[in-house]
């Protein structure tokens, strides 16, 4: 048997809507604010940091970060680089001056330019501690000094063969080379942070890239991390050649 349902008092009725009406700003207010704020989170993108764009919400739209628009190193003429920018083969290499296994990889490289010459073209990219008090962020930055006066490649040997590197052996290192003494101290302070913004702009990259350790190389857009035998590079170089 149905029981009769209880007539809602239309007078409690009216009362009740007026009243939700009335409310209803402050909740939508409240509830945008929630959005924004989660919003924001999710479209936070650092690039060395640990903040990334959450994926795991659907109704989220992804905002693109770097990692979305950058596939592949971005070669520029502020990069050191030995060989023509026309070579059928590039190996782009991000590599640290204080890091034993980035100086054998280096010896490795050479071979493959006395071997390939024109064929091949090596662009360095600094990827140092992310430190600027640091013996190898400033080994890096008396690199690009010394690339300013056309030196970068042998002072990029005599920074590998140092047998103790340190800041204060620097300018005797660049003295050997002839360059000019005073042009490069003032470089090497750094005081309009030239050369410091084109390191860490290598730093970012290489992190927009997920490059968590060096030696890393990239040959054309094959992927190498840590130190490579010359003949797993040649391999690659021979393969690239016949595309």
């Amino acid at each position: 048997m149905l029981k009769n349902k209880k007539k809602f008092p239309t007078a409690l009725f009216i009362t009740a809507s007026l009243a939700s009406l009335a409310l209803l700003p402050v909740f939508f207010r409240a509830f945008q604010s929630a959005l924004s704020s989660s919003g924001s989170d999710n479209q936070t993108y650092v690039i060395a940091g640990n903040r990334q764009p959450a994926d795991s919400d659907p109704l989220i739209t992804k905002v693109p970060g770097p990692k979305d628009a950058i596939k592949a190193p971005v070669v520029t003429q502020n990069d050191p680089s030995l060989g023509p920018a026309d070579a059928p083969v590039s190996l782009v290499i991000f590599s640290d001056f204080q890091c034993d296994y980035c100086q054998k990889q280096e010896t490795v490289l050479k071979q493959l330019q006395e071997q390939y010459g024109d064929k091949i073209r090596i662009v360095w990219k600094d990827y140092p501690e992310n430190d600027l008090n640091s013996v190898s962020f400033k080994a890096s930055l008396a690199g690009r000094c010394a690339q300013e006066q056309g030196k970068f490649w042998p002072y990029h040997d005599l920074l590998y063969r140092a047998k103790d590197l340190r800041p204060d052996r620097f300018s005797a290192l660049a003295a050997g080379l002839g360059m000019d003494q005073a042009r490069f101290e003032r470089c090497l302070s750094d005081n309009d942070g030239r050369n410091r913004n084109k390191i860490m702009n290598d730093i970012l990259e290489a992190d927009a890239l997920d490059i968590t350790g060096v030696p890393f190389i990239y040959v054309n857009d094959q992927e190498l991390m840590g130190q490579t035998s010359l003949q797993e590079l040649k391999d690659l170089i021979d393969k690239e050649l016949t595309k």
